[in-house]
C-alpha cells in the first residue's frame, strides 16, 4: 500500500532513438576519435536510459583537463549529479567504474575508483570504454 500524498501522472513522453558522442577535455584542446560514435537512448517520461560503446579509439591529443564523453541525447536535470556506470574501460589515465552527469548538461565525466577525483584520457591508441544508465531530464 502506498502512503502519503499521490497524484496521478499521464506518461507523457517515449521515444527511442540514438545519440552522436564526441570525446573532448574540459581544458580543450582534446583530439579523440573512437571508431563508433553512436549510442542509443530510450526516453520514458524524465528518465533517459543510454548505452554506448566507444569502440578503438584514436588519440592525436589528449587535452588539457578531465576527459569528457559530450552529446548525451538530453541534458540532465539541474541541481543534482546524475551517475553513469563504464565497464570494459582502459581509456582513461587511471582505473573508473563510473562517474556522472555535470548538472545540467549533456556531459559525462569519469571519477576515477575509490576517489571523487574526474580523470584525464589515456594518451594511447586502441583503447575503448562502454558507458550506460539510466539518469533524471
Amino acid at each position: 500500500s502506498v502512503t502519503g500524498n499521490k497524484t496521478n501522472v499521464t506518461l507523457n513522453a517515449y521515444e527511442e532513438g540514438t545519440f552522436t558522442v564526441s570525446l573532448i577535455s574540459n581544458g580543450g584542446g582534446a583530439n579523440l576519435t573512437p571508431s563508433n560514435t553512436t549510442g542509443y537512448y530510450t526516453r520514458v517520461g524524465n528518465k533517459v536510459t543510454i548505452q554506448y560503446y566507444s569502440g578503438s579509439i584514436t588519440v592525436t591529443n589528449i587535452g588539457s583537463g578531465s576527459g569528457v564523453v559530450s552529446g548525451l541525447p538530453y541534458a540532465s536535470s539541474s541541481g543534482v549529479y546524475h551517475t553513469l556506470t563504464l565497464t570494459h574501460v582502459n581509456c582513461y589515465a587511471a582505473l573508473a567504474q563510473n562517474g556522472f552527469i555535470n548538472p545540467g548538461t549533456s556531459q559525462f565525466y569519469a571519477i576515477q575508483s575509490n576517489t571523487t577525483a574526474t580523470m584525464a584520457w589515456k594518451n594511447s591508441n586502441g583503447n575503448y570504454f562502454m558507458l550506460g544508465g539510466t539518469y533524471l531530464i
